[in-house]
């Protein structure tokens, strides 16, 4: 299970430090006439795109259907119709690879994020243009390269709700290369940075599991069933699983923990195993 990082308050925070956020000198206008590009078009077309972003990421916190994508095909109209393109300003380059993985549209994200992270490869910021390259690594079903993407955003994130979130991606990498004791060793750092989360604890059941120990992955389960009792965060458009049916795992071992904490009442605990 990989839960989508909210990328989305260092995207704004590094739009205002951009050189599209302040008006250029006629210096640099005069400039950029002369080569033909056009910084005010250029500028308009970024903070369109990026208006279209954060009601998509709004819209998509609740629900994934046809308006969110359509508000991401017209941010990416926008910033392409702009010469995004062709930009040398790594959050330009990273909104156009965000937007682009999530319409799965993966090898013209990857050219965006690729430039983004050459541009300014020890930046904090360009921990999502890593994260994002994770995430086409992992519809690809490239483990390898999901995890080493992972653990590249790890290298410069300095956020730590952001590690927390990449440390528990990483630990489903993990698993898919069949590396459990990395896998655990990255789910027990994300909820050693934050234990609020339901994303690491899920994981770590499934690791447990996994790795042999029903026992270890049952009180995994209970903390995990604890913060997410309704399945809202498991199943919810913030998450996605590769392949779609290990959901079914979560849920199963989910389900056994709710018959250990069904206490004295054997219809509730009977009905716990069979959803099982």
């Amino acid at each position: 299970m990989r839960a989508r990082a909210a990328w989305l308050s260092a995207l704004i925070a590094t739009s205002a430090s951009s050189p599209l956020g302040a008006a250029p000198s006629v210096w640099q206008r005069a400039k950029d006439a002369s080569s033909g590009a056009d910084p005010v078009g250029a500028a308009r077309g970024y903070r369109e795109a990026l208006q279209l972003e954060i009601m998509a990421t709004i819209l998509g916190d609740t629900r994934v259907d046809a308006t969110v994508e359509d508000l991401r095909l017209r941010g990416v109209g926008a910033l392409v119709a702009a010469g995004a393109g062709r930009s040398t300003d790594p959050s330009v380059l990273r909104l156009l690879g965000a937007m682009y993985a999530s319409l799965r549209r993966c090898d013209q994200a990857e050219i965006a994020l690729s430039r983004a992270i050459a541009i300014a490869p020890e930046d904090p910021a360009n921990a999502s243009a890593w994260f994002d390259r994770a995430i086409c690594a992992s519809t690809r079903g490239d483990r390898g390269g999901e995890a080493a993407a992972y653990e590249a955003a790890l290298r410069i994130c300095d956020d730590p709700r952001e590690r927390s979130v990449l440390e528990s991606n990483l630990a489903e990498a993990k698993m898919g290369l069949g590396d459990l004791a990395a896998g655990i060793a990255a789910a027990e750092r994300s909820i050693a940075i934050r234990d609020d989360v339901p994303a690491a604890f899920w994981n770590l059941a499934i690791l447990q599991d996994r790795a042999g120990d029903p026992a270890a992955a049952l009180a995994a389960a209970r903390v995990a069933t604890a913060l997410d009792p309704d399945y809202e965060f498991l199943d919810g458009p913030g998450v996605f699983f590769e392949p779609p049916y290990d959901r079914h795992w979560y849920h199963a071992l989910g389900e056994l923990a709710a018959a250990e904490g069904a206490g004295a009442s054997d219809a509730d605990r009977r009905a716990h195993l069979e959803a099982a």
